[in-house]
C-alpha cells in the first residue's frame, strides 16, 4: 500500500510535462499558422 503515493506523485510530474510539452507544442504551432497567414495575405 506504501508504494500507490509515489506512482501517482510520479504520474503526476509526468501529466504535468506532457501537459507542458502540448501547451508548448500549442503555442509554437499557433505561430507557425500566424505566420503561414501573414506569408498569404501579402
Amino acid at each position: 500500500m506504501e508504494e500507490k503515493p509515489i506512482i501517482l506523485k510520479e504520474h503526476i510530474q509526468d501529466s504535468i510535462k506532457i501537459s507542458k510539452l502540448i501547451i508548448e507544442n500549442g503555442l509554437e504551432g499557433k505561430k507557425l499558422s500566424q505566420v503561414e497567414d501573414a506569408e498569404e495575405n501579402r
